[in-house]
Parts: C-alpha cells; sequence; structure tokens
C-alpha cells in the first residue's frame, strides 16, 4: 500500500473518496482545521476541498487511529508537535494539557497536517560515488525547505548501507526512518542500526558504545 492510500484510509471516508482523484497530483501534505475545509498540498499548491468542513469529531478519529487510541504512548512525540503513523508524519496543533511543566497531552485539537514524504529513487546516483570513496567522506547536505534533502538522504543511507558499510542513524525527530507507535519504520537498508527520539549527542554516544 502506497503511503498516500495510508494516509486515506486515516480520513473520514466522505473526505477520502474525494482525495483519491488527486492521486496523480503528486500530493505532500493534506491539512486538516476544524470547522474549514480539507486542503492539499500537491506540486506546490494548494486545492481545497469544496462540501463539508471537518467537526471536531473528524479529527479526533484521525488522531485517535493514528495514535492507535492511545495519547500516553504517543506523548513523546507529542512533545515536538507531531506524531507518526505508518511512514506519515503528522503534525498537531490545539489546546496543550501541561502536566508539571510538560506537555501531558490535547484537550482540543484545532487542526491535524499529514505530511506524505516522497519517494523518488535515483537522487542519490551523482553523490553516491563521490562520498563513498575510498572511504565515506564528510557530507554537509544544504539546501532551502521542501526540495529533497531527507528524501536524497534517506536513500544515501540505504545505498551505502546495503552496499558493504553499517550505518548508525542518530534520527532525533524521526524524519528519516518515521517509526510510529508500533514500530513501523522506513526501511534504511540491511546494514543501518536506528536511534530516534533521543538527543543528537546522547544518541551518538549510545552508538558508538553499542
Amino acid at each position: 500500500m502506497g503511503v498516500c492510500e495510508t494516509a486515506f484510509e486515516l480520513l473520514p471516508e466522505r473526505f477520502a473518496g474525494v482525495m483519491r482523484n488527486y492521486y496523480q497530483k503528486n500530493i505532500e501534505e493534506i491539512r486538516l482545521r476544524l470547522n474549514k475545509n480539507p486542503m492539499l498540498l500537491a506540486n506546490g499548491k494548494e486545492y481545497e476541498l469544496t462540501g463539508d468542513v471537518l467537526a471536531e469529531n473528524d479529527l479526533m478519529r484521525v488522531f485517535e487511529k493514528a495514535t492507535g487510541a492511545s495519547m500516553h504512548s504517543s506523548v513523546h512525540q507529542l512533545k515536538q508537535g507531531f506524531i507518526f503513523y505508518r511512514g506519515l508524519r503528522i503534525g498537531v496543533c490545539g489546546k496543550g494539557l501541561i502536566k508539571e511543566g510538560q506537555l501531558s497531552g490535547f484537550s482540543n485539537l484545532s487542526s491535524l497536517n499529514i505530511r506524505i514524504p516522497g519517494k523518488f529513487r535515483g537522487q542519490s546516483d551523482d553523490l553516491f560515488d563521490f562520498v563513498s570513496r575510498p572511504y565515506f567522506q564528510n557530507t554537509l547536505i544544504i539546501s532551502p525547505p521542501g526540495v529533497g534533502k531527507t528524501t536524497l538522504l534517506r536513500e544515501l543511507i540505504t545505498r551505502l548501507s546495503d552496499k558493504t558499510m553499517r550505518v548508525g542513524v542518530v534520527d532525533e525527530r524521526g524524519e528519516l526512518s518515521s517509526c510510529d507507535i508500533e514500530g513501523t519504520c522506513y526501511e534504511l537498508g540491511r546494514r543501518s542500526d536506528i536511534l530516534t527520539g533521543i538527543n543528537k549527542s546522547k544518541a551518538s554516544m549510545m552508538l558508538l558504545r553499542g
């Protein structure tokens, strides 16, 4: 199943059915806001669906499906403003519940933003030989937002791992592996070991020791 269809299955069917018509438009985000029409971001352009607006129970159903009806198990991710579900990253806005100075959940949701990760093969072709000869080269990837840094890095990791290298991945915010509460993650190669949800400096030392 593709990531678009995974996203559609989170939605109420009256919205999902309409959105399936946008399959060929390279959907990047599905934006759900309370008392407003759902919107799609595709090829850098926004599309607003006409018809029903999103009710509070619509947002709650999407949220419950994405968290397995267990907000408690997703609190660590929610502290960073998002949750993961089967490769999807879902931004969360609303009224937060603060306990002992820490976010413990949400009492009301105002919006959800489902990001659809791109899967473009061949992006690393020009870089792969350079960064892997004869030993791995220190490499800094810089670009404006939204042009594919994460996709490129994910592909480089997978190719290096599948080739010969053991790769330790420090994925503090889960952007590369997209591990959800069930442990479902992107495949990052046969020789990759992934630490997610941990501060980069601490995780780097943990990987070196382990």
